[in-house]
């Protein structure tokens, strides 16, 4: 079959069902109508902060003099690190517990005046819930919030001092414990100005933390603007603008503080540990002048006369370095002592106390930044995380390298001491005229400036951490707080509608298809051109009439398509080089109306004034007596096994029709095969030609029995009638392979009891066909 025709013929097959794809629009459109009523919308709640990082100088420049102190410059921020933070479950859940989100209040109402649909009511909600458990340690009763499972009850405000709990039927004033699923709640009245204004019914819905929590863990996205911003974009779908707004500017307010109290952890320790110090170094330094007192007054020294210069210059010089190295030493001993009691890799260490060696300061500054971030990754992680793993083990790498760098520079203030000292000596010796008394008290002297050195450094660094421990900044400043998309983000409207069109359309669509891909029928004449290449003469129409004949004044479709098929066959035969006359009529199967066509196509040639005889071959189950109600009881089988009965004894004619002759199958035999090879039906043909201008064979089926294949020398044309909405196609291989094999001379299809208007349109033998019904301008002009 043409392209164009497939292509033509598989349109029309949908657009003659108008109707369902109608239906389906109305339907859909109506389910996403419902969709948008029933189901809460969803809005977009979006905020954007930027990730402070301090070694990129995002302080503000009024702390910029803190670049010398260099307490703040330690910790620098990994996005991806934040980002964890941020999404963090212990940030959540100290906002859920602190803002009572677990806690939902539901107003009631009904969507298309049917469906009931809860409506969060998230802003100035009329009562507050609190919960109480009994204290284990005391018989008093204490606020607790904490549930395992969740609580549902309804509350229906009756005045500004009682309440209905719905599930008990219970009155209740405001503030008077009540039990809901084994947990005791009181509820405070938190009426609009503080007045109650009228009666008001509420779903109360408690979750527990955990839950929520997890919930909104999902519902958060946090992600980078562009791939190196340091700018996070974060994201919430809420029910509740409100809500969703006041969750995300919580979250970076937590978030905030968290970092401050991380970035003040350094400097309250290396504060406490210059506290501890200052404590003894003051005792020290007391000690060492109540000793250069005691030692002035029992030897009355007043005023010691100065020595010479050169020496004295190089005592004083000597001097200043032996200060710096003790100061040193015992920095270093002071560091070690720490250590060795602070040995944890969460412990942070005292940084920037002034050492020689600028590596101990680096190593310090390195140490606490690992520290801080290992225990800011802890906090949504747990000791046995690789990264917590590879943490400890940096930390315990920088702890070792950091003792070695204390022994080293240790090692070598002791030595740079003990040249000070010898060098001390050559000078003391030289100063020979001194006497003993005021070579003492150079020492204790020297002891006391060492002991105030030490002190008044202490004193600066304690200031200049209390400094920083005072101005700490937030890790993120926010850019844009959180705001709330105009409309819903989810469900869209035009989407929901969108969807519903596309369904409204394919939906029809499917079920035709697959109802038309698992039907193995044959329905209309398309069926036929697309499975078989075989000529087709034509449709007809389903038989409506109570008789069993068309009649010469009947007008109906039937009739109609009788005297279309009788015009057919004239001009098929016409193009007969030997002018026969024979026409069988047979089928696949029994019950497909071949009997039926044989027939009324018998009387439609009758009523054209020819001279018609009907024989009725399917000798095995006759019907045409029965059929056309006539009187003959003797027929073919009867004239083939008796030569005394002649045809005129056997041919009747049929009542009703003029013109038309009957010659019956007669008794039914037990080999009708045989039979039907015998010399006299040859005989019995021949005479019949001769006789009447049309004879009509009513044959039986030939996927059944061999019979009509047997006699099919006989014919002149055959009509191979198919049964609409009756013969699975996969049978369609027994006609095809028949006219493949010329077994039938001269083969047409005929479809039978067609459903379709104008059914009996007819091609000329060759195939062809013309439906109007199914002219889609036409389908649209009835359907307008």
């Amino acid at each position: 079959m043409d392209t164009n025709i497939q292509l033509r013929n598989q349109v029309e097959k949908y657009v003659k069902r108008w109707k369902w794809f109608l239906l389906g629009l109305a339907l859909c459109l109506f389910t996403g109508y419902a969709i948008l009523q029933l189901v809460t919308p969803k809005y977009k709640v979006t905020s954007s902060i930027q990730i402070k990082d301090d070694k990129k100088g995002d302080l503000i420049s009024e702390l910029s003099f803190m670049k010398d102190v260099n307490v703040l410059n330690n910790v620098t921020n990994n996005i991806d690190n934040e980002i964890e933070v941020l999404k963090s479950k212990s940030l959540l859940e100290n906002i859920i517990k602190e803002q009572q989100l677990h806690i939902q209040y539901f107003e009631k109402h009904r969507a298309l005046g049917v469906f009931p649909v809860l409506k969060e009511r998230y802003v100035d909600p009329p009562v507050r819930i609190s919960f109480l458990e009994k204290d284990s340690t005391t018989t008093e009763q204490v606020f607790d919030e904490t549930i395992n499972e969740q609580i549902e009850f309804s509350i229906t405000i009756i005045s500004s001092s009682n309440f209905r709990v719905s599930e008990t039927g219970k009155t209740y004033q405001f503030g008077e414990t009540i039990t809901v699923q084994n947990k005791e709640l009181i509820l405070t009245p938190n009426f609009k100005g503080g007045k109650f204004t009228k009666a008001e019914t509420l779903l109360v819905r408690i979750s527990p933390v955990a839950l929520v929590v997890d919930m909104y863990s999902k519902r958060i996205a946090i992600a980078p603007v562009s791939k190196n911003a340091s700018v996070l974009q974060i994201e919430l779908l809420d029910e509740v603008k409100e809500k969703g707004e006041h969750i995300i500017n919580e979250l970076v307010n937590a978030y905030n503080n968290d970092g401050i109290a991380d970035k003040s952890l350094i400097a309250e320790n290396t504060s406490k540990f210059i506290e501890q110090r200052l404590e003894k170094i003051s005792g020290e330094l007391l000690e060492v002048d109540i000793t250069a007192q005691d030692f002035k007054k029992s030897n009355k020294l007043t005023n010691i006369a100065t020595e010479a210069s050169v020496f004295l210059q190089s005592e004083k010089e000597n001097d200043i370095k032996a200060v710096n190295a003790t100061t040193q030493l015992q920095l270093v001993e002071y560091m070690d002592e720490y250590l060795g009691a602070n040995s944890s890799s969460s412990d942070l260490i005292p940084a920037n106390l002034g050492f020689a060696d600028p590596s101990i300061s680096s190593i310090s500054a390195k140490h606490n930044e690992l520290v801080l971030e290992r225990n800011r990754i802890l906090k949504s992680s747990s000791e046995k995380n690789p990264v917590i793993v590879n943490l400890d083990d940096q930390i315990g790498r920088l702890k070792d390298n950091l003792n070695q760098s204390l022994g080293n520079l240790k090692s070598s203030l002791e030595i740079t001491l003990g040249e000070i000292n010898k060098q001390d000596q050559l000078i003391s010796s030289r100063i020979y005229s001194a006497p003993r008394k005021e070579r003492e008290l150079r020492d204790i002297q020297r002891q006391q400036q060492i002991k105030e050195a030490l002190y008044l450094y202490l004193l600066q660094k304690r200031e200049e951490v209390a400094v920083s421990f005072g101005v700490a900044v937030p890790n993120a400043k926010v850019i844009d707080k959180a705001y709330s998309s105009v409309k819903p983000v989810s469900p869209k409207p035009s989407i929901v509608y969108l969807a519903s069109l596309l369904l409204g359309f394919l939906i029809p669509f499917g079920i035709i298809y697959v109802k038309d891909s698992l039907d193995t029928k044959i329905h209309s004449i398309e069926d036929l051109q697309g499975n078989l290449d075989i000529p087709v003469l034509g449709t007809l129409p389903i038989f409506k009439s109570k008789k069993n004949l068309v009649a010469s004044t009947d007008h109906s479709p039937s009739a109609e398509a009788f005297r279309m098929l009788r015009t057919n066959i004239k001009f098929m035969l016409a193009k007969l080089n030997n002018n026969g006359n024979v026409i069988f009529v047979t089928s696949t199967a029994d019950k497909e109306g071949k009997s039926y066509v044989s027939s009324n196509l018998a009387a439609s040639m009758a009523f054209s004034g020819k001279k018609v005889l009907l024989v009725e071959l399917d000798i095995r189950a006759p019907k045409l007596v029965k059929y056309l109600n006539t009187q003959g009881k003797k027929g073919v089988t009867n004239y083939i096994s008796d030569d005394k009965l002649s045809l005129k004894e056997l041919i009747v004619d049929v009542p009703q029709v003029e013109n038309l002759s009957l010659l019956s199958a007669g008794d039914i035999p037990p080999n009708p095969a045989e039979l039907l090879q015998h010399e006299r039906l040859e005989m019995l043909f021949e005479k019949v030609k001769e006789k009447y201008d049309y004879v009509v064979v009513d044959t039986a089926g030939v996927g059944l029995v061999t019979d009509t294949l047997l006699i099919s020398h006989f014919s002149d044309l055959s009509i191979y009638v198919i049964k609409a909405n009756h013969l699975d196609k996969r049978m369609l291989t027994i006609p095809e392979t028949i006219y493949r094999e010329e077994r039938l001379p001269n083969m047409a299809m005929l479809l039978n009891n067609c459903k379709e208007k104008g059914a009996y349109n007819y091609g000329y033998g060759y195939g062809k066909h013309y439906d109007e019904s199914m002219d889609w301008r036409k389908i649209f002009k009835k359907s307008s």
